[in-house]
């Protein structure tokens, strides 16, 4: 079976429980769509799901997969930005959401995410695997990586845009 240096006995939970995370939450945003995300949300899950089955079965990039995990961090501020508007808190309360919603995102899928993505590549040689699945998996954290700083240009225009009235069919469109 093909391996990296970092595979230890318990290394494939990671890549379950993130393949899992993904698929529930890609359940969640097939179900409310539009509403909840759009074709890029749906690709990003998509896509990680397949990234997370290969690395899984050929056993490979577990370090990887630990700050790909990690990655999903900011969906803790994200779910709360959404809580936040669905519920209607403060102006003030949701601008400051919005700004941690950025600076997490910033940290966990630019910071952590684009330097594990350098790691992985500075260090392909020590991965024994098939090369359609290690390519494979290669350019969907590469493409990840890119998706990321477009999702991040996107989310710093919505952090910093300032107040936003709500429109009324807005709230006739609310999903819970």
């Amino acid at each position: 079976m093909a391996g990296d240096p970092w595979t230890l006995p318990l290394d494939r939970a990671d890549r379950v429980l993130f393949a899992g995370f993904l698929l529930q939450d890609l359940v969640e945003v097939v179900a409310h769509y539009p509403h909840v995300g759009k074709v890029d949300v749906l690709l990003h899950h998509a896509l990680f799901i397949v990234c997370s089955l290969f690395a899984l079965h050929f056993r490979m990039f577990s370090l990887a997969f630990t700050w790909l995990s990690a990655g999903e961090l900011s969906t803790i501020f994200l779910n709360l930005r959404f809580f936040a508007e669905h519920y209607e808190w403060k102006q003030a309360m949701r601008g400051t959401i919005d700004l941690v919603f950025a600076a997490s995102f910033f940290l966990v899928r630019i910071v952590l995410f684009g330097g594990g993505a350098l790691h992985m590549l500075a260090n392909l040689e020590l991965v024994a695997a098939p090369a359609a699945p290690k390519w494979t998996v290669v350019a969907l954290v590469v493409g990840g990586a890119v998706l990321n700083v477009v999702s991040f240009r996107k989310i710093v225009r919505m952090a910093t845009r300032g107040p936003r009235p709500e429109k009324p069919e807005a709230k006739a469109k609310r999903i819970y």
